[in-house]
């Protein structure tokens, strides 16, 4: 078996997918190593020329495509945040593993996702990034070019697929050949499960984007070309048989192929009501205990496989990451936790650090879910949870779960906010928490899923309400 990650690439056929530029038309697509035909196999050095390794500190999260000298198109959903620290792209990478000799690394200036990309249905799945300076070109860094408005990729159309495989293809490229040239047609978004049948992965439409992506190149723009097939349009509405019936999705973070969320064992979790319980395994395989230098200073919950949402404030402007933990699973503070994984940080990024806002901790490794770790589903303002609305919280701040500090649990509603100005917030009936529940979810039933509603924070302006962002 190979000890190193190659690139690798898949066949398939286009089954449901959605005259430009010429600054980029007499180089874009061009891969003079390229000889494939058909079949799923590791690349060969330079065959996909355009496709790059997007990093943050050294470690694969996602992939994307270069269209010039300067930019990188990849999805949307690869950046929850747009900040660029410690932001590497990978350019002529053939292993994550091992020597890469034609490797050029460049680090990004400007992260641009599309204004109208919206999470809960991964529409508009698409993201521009600026590199820090211009790339050479050579026959392992080349330019892909891209499908026009008017393109047809029908039913049947032969397309490639590249990435490292499981380890995160998120805002790949997929494209097809017409003549000489390859050209993108879409940008991989999310998918359930790997190759299931009758479960199609789905790709962000790159023809619909020529306009946008124009606006923000305003020169040397990408080269768009016109691509034409024969065969049926599938596209438009399709009702595919034997789907299941899915009652809510999560956003897709670092992988096409997102984790069922919300979704805690029934035998574990039979919450209807009461007041404050001790909380026993599993009921909550979401919460997560942050730890710095060995304490728990925060809750926060599991979100994605390798990601877990806090409150900004738990964390200095500047934190450094190797004095922090996060602990799954866990139900004493004190006491035996057969159940828990602790695991790194790979990195921490907060959207501000005035006001209610939110933290994201990237994980240096993905726990295995089980019964008792299990990621929650995270509103995205689409549902409506009105005043009155019965919700929990959860953490270990109170200092009241006997000598063995078991997580404490709470059940709350929804109230009208008082001297509250922020509309982000979210306010809920006095619930006592302390610093070690800052950070930690407000959760709301909906159907059989649970959604993370806000963040945890204290409102010291009131004494009878909790404020959530």
């Amino acid at each position: 078996m190979e000890v190193y990650t190659a690139l690798c690439l898949v066949t398939l056929l286009v089954a449901l997918l959605s005259k430009g530029s010429h600054s980029q038309l007499d180089v874009c697509g061009i891969s003079p190593l390229n000889t494939r035909i058909v079949g799923g196999q590791d690349a060969p050095p330079g065959s996909w020329p355009w496709q790059v390794s997007l990093q943050i500190s050294g470690r694969h999260f996602c992939g994307g495509s270069l269209i010039n000298k300067e930019w990188v198109l990849t999805a949307a959903h690869c950046f929850p945040s747009t900040s660029t620290s410690n932001l590497v792209v990978s350019l002529g990478r053939q292993s994550q593993q091992g020597s890469n000799p034609n490797e050029v690394s460049k680090t990004v200036a400007q992260i641009i996702r599309h204004p109208n990309y919206l999470s809960s249905t991964s529409d508009n799945d698409m993201c521009l990034l600026k590199l820090s300076s211009p790339v050479t070109f050579t026959n392992y860094i080349q330019p892909v070019c891209l499908a026009a408005p008017g393109s047809s990729f029908y039913a049947g159309t032969t397309s490639w697929v590249t990435g490292w495989g499981t380890t995160s293809s998120g805002g790949c490229p997929m494209v097809s050949k017409q003549g000489t040239r390859w050209i993108q047609s879409g940008v991989v978004s999310f998918g359930h499960g790997c190759a299931l049948a009758n479960l199609p992965g789905v790709y962000a439409r790159v023809s619909l984007f020529q306009t946008w992506i124009n606006s923000q190149i305003t020169s040397n723009q990408p080269g768009f070309v016109t691509f034409s097939s024969n065969g049926t349009d599938s596209d438009l509405r399709v009702t595919c048989a034997g789907l299941p019936s899915v009652g809510t999705t999560t956003t897709p973070t670092t992988t096409p192929a997102p984790v069922v969320c919300g979704s805690a064992s029934a035998s574990l979790n039979s919450r209807i009501g009461g007041g404050s319980l001790l909380a026993t395994a599993g009921t909550w395989p979401w919460i997560a205990s942050l730890r710095k230098n060995g304490a728990h200073v925060c809750g926060g919950t599991l979100v994605a496989v390798d990601s877990v949402m806090s409150d900004a404030s738990c964390f200095s402007s500047q934190p450094n990451v190797s004095q922090w933990t996060v602990i799954l699973g866990r139900l004493k503070q004190n006491g035996s936790n057969p159940n828990e994984v602790t695991l790194n940080v790979l990195n921490i990024t907060m959207s501000n650090l005035t006001g209610n806002n939110v933290a994201i901790l990237l994980l240096a490794s993905k726990p295995k879910l089980s019964n008792y770790i299990q990621p929650i589903c995270v509103d995205q303002g689409i549902s409506t949870f009105s005043t009155g609305t019965k919700c929990w919280v959860a953490g270990w701040g109170t200092g009241q779960g006997g000598a063995e500090q078991v997580l404490q649990e709470f059940q709350t509603s929804v109230v009208d906010c008082v001297n509250v100005s922020s509309s982000d917030n979210i306010c809920t009936g006095t619930v006592t928490l302390l610093q070690g529940d800052v950070g930690g979810p407000l959760m709301c039933k909906q159907g059989n899923s649970w959604f993370q509603t806000a963040v945890l924070t204290v409102d010291s302006s009131s004494s009878s309400n909790t404020t959530s962002s």
